[in-house]
C-alpha cells in the first residue's frame, strides 16, 4: 500500500516502525523544505517595498517616497501571493506522490484571470499558510526531537571521552553512570518522533487533498455525472436484454415450437413399426426439452409477468415456484423505474437461491416496504448462516446488482443463522 489510507492503517497498527512509512514520511516533510524556503524568501522580496517604506517613517515621516513604496508593495503583494499559491500548490501536488501515488486532481479554473482570483487560488493561498505557518512548527518541532535523539545516543561516548557535560534541555549530564540512562530515553523519543513524523505527514496530505482537490461543487458535478452515466448504462442495458428476449421469442422459440409440433404429426402419422421410428420419438422430446430450456432462458432473462404485471406479481411467481416455502409481504403505493423493479427481481430471486442451495434453508421471508423514498427489501431464511458477503460469493452479485441502480446491501449473517439481507434502492 502506498497511499494516504496505507499511511494512517500502518500508524494505527502495531508495525509501523517495520514498514517504510517512517522513512517515507520523513522524506515528505524534507521534501516540504524544498517549497517552504523558497517560497519565504519570495515573500520576504515581495515585503521589501513594506520593510523599506516602514524604515523610512521614523526619520523623515509620511513622504512621497514612502507612498510610492507603500503603493508599489500592496501591487506586489495582491499579485505575487496568490501568483506563489498556485505555484506552490503545483509543488505540493508533485510533492504528494512521494506518499501517495494517487494524483491530487486540480480544481477546474477557466481563464488565466481566474486562476489568481477564483475559489480555488484562494484555497492554494491558504493551503500555502498553512505550510509556512503550521508546517514550518511542525518542522522545527521534529528537528529538535531528532537533535534530541542523537545527543542522547552520544552522551555516553562524550562524557567518556571527557569533552564535558551533556545538556540535554534543562538537564545535565557529566558522568557516565548517568550518561548510560540517556541512550534508552533516546531510543523512546526516537520512537515517538518516528509516530509524530507518520501524523504530521499524514495531516498535510489530508490538507494538500482538501484545499488543493477539486471543489466540493466539481466532486458534487461529478458525482451526478456519474450516476447519470450508469443511470444511462443501465437503461441501454436493460433496453439491450428486453430487444434479446422479444428476438428469441418471436423468433427462435417460434420456430422451435413449430418444429416440435411438426415432429409431432410426423410421430402420430408414421407408426411404431415404421423404419426410423424411435428416432423420430427421440427427437421429439428432445424438441421439446429444448423449448422448455428455452422458455426458462428467456424467463431468466426477463420474466414477463415483471413487465406486465410488475414487481408484486413477478415475487408471488417466484415465491409459488421456490423449493420451499416462501412467505411474501408486498406494500407498494405504485410501480419502482424499471431498471430497479429488475433489479430488485433479479437480487431477491438471487438471495432465495442462495438461501437453499448455499445456506440448506427451509423457510424463507421477504419483505418488500417503502420507507424515506426508497424501496426497502428484507430477505431473511432459517438456514444455517455463514456467508460472506467479501467472498466472492453470490452476496456480491447481489450487491453489485444493486449498486448500478443506486441501492445498497447490508448483511447479517452470523454462523448458524439466521441470514438476513437488507436490500434498499431509489424508489421515488
Amino acid at each position: 500500500m502506498t497511499s494516504a489510507a496505507g499511511l494512517g492503517e500502518a500508524l494505527r497498527g502495531r508495525g509501523y516502525l517495520r514498514t517504510r512509512w517512517p522513512w517515507l514520511a520523513a522524506g515528505y516533510l524534507l521534501a516540504g523544505l524544498l517549497v517552504t524556503v523558497p517560497v519565504a524568501a519570495a515573500l520576504a522580496l515581495l515585503g521589501l517595498p513594506w520593510w523599506i517604506a516602514l524604515a523610512r517613517l521614523p526619520g523623515s515621516g509620511p513622504d512621497a517616497a514612502s507612498l510610492v513604496l507603500a503603493v508599489l508593495g500592496v501591487v506586489t503583494t495582491v499579485v505575487g501571493v496568490p501568483t506563489l499559491g498556485v505555484l506552490a500548490a503545483h509543488a505540493e501536488r508533485l510533492r504528494a506522490r512521494l506518499v501517495d501515488p494517487t494524483p491530487i486532481r486540480p480544481p477546474q479554473v477557466r481563464g488565466a484571470r481566474a486562476a489568481y482570483t477564483s475559489t480555488a487560488a484562494l484555497r492554494a493561498v491558504a493551503h500555502l499558510l498553512v505550510v509556512l505557518l503550521v508546517g514550518s512548527a511542525v518542522r522545527a518541532g521534529l528537528f529538535v526531537l531528532a537533535l534530541a535523539v542523537g545527543v542522547a545516543a552520544a552522551a555516553p561516548l562524550v562524557v567518556l571521552d571527557g569533552s564535558g557535560p551533556i545538556a540535554l534541555g534543562p538537564w545535565q549530564v557529566d558522568d557516565l553512570r548517568h550518561a548510560v540512562l540517556l541512550p534508552p530515553v533516546g531510543a523512546a523519543v526516537a520512537v515517538a518522533t518516528a509516530y509524530l513524523a507518520g501524523w504530521a505527514a499524514l495531516g498535510e496530505l489530508r490538507t494538500a487533498r482538501t484545499l488543493l482537490g477539486p471543489t466540493p461543487e466539481e466532486v458534487a458535478d461529478d458525482l451526478t455525472a456519474v450516476a447519470a452515466s450508469r443511470e444511462r448504462l443501465v437503461d441501454a442495458f436493460d433496453a439491450e436484454r428486453r430487444r434479446i428476449e422479444r428476438d428469441l421469442h418471436d423468433g427462435a422459440q417460434q420456430r422451435l415450437l413449430t418444429l416440435t409440433m411438426r415432429l409431432g404429426l410426423a410421430r402420430a402419422v408414421i407408426g411404431p413399426d415404421a423404419a426410423g421410428h424411435g428416432d423420430l420419438v427421440d427427437a421429439h422430446e428432445m424438441a421439446k426439452d429444448l423449448m422448455q430450456e428455452l422458455r426458462d432462458f428467456v424467463h431468466n432473462i426477463h420474466p414477463q409477468v415483471l413487465t406486465e404485471r410488475g414487481l408484486p406479481a413477478a415475487l408471488q411467481q417466484l415465491a409459488e415456484s421456490a423449493v420451499v416455502p416462501v412467505v411474501l409481504r408486498v406494500a407498494l403505493d405504485r410501480r419502482p423505474r424499471p431498471h430497479v423493479e429488475s433489479a430488485v427481481y433479479f437480487a431477491v430471486a438471487e438471495a432465495c437461491h442462495n438461501a437453499v442451495r448455499h445456506g440448506r434453508a427451509t423457510r424463507i421471508e421477504v419483505d418488500v416496504s417503502v420507507a424515506a423514498a426508497d424501496l426497502v427489501v428484507v430477505v431473511g431464511d432459517d438456514g444455517r448462516g455463514g456467508a460472506d458477503p467479501g467472498g466472492g460469493s453470490g452476496i456480491t452479485g447481489i450487491a453489485d446488482r444493486l449498486a448500478g441502480v443506486g441501492g445498497t446491501l447490508s448483511v447479517s449473517s452470523p454462523v448458524g443463522g439466521p441470514t438476513v439481507l437488507h436490500m434498499r434502492a431509489p424508489y421515488a
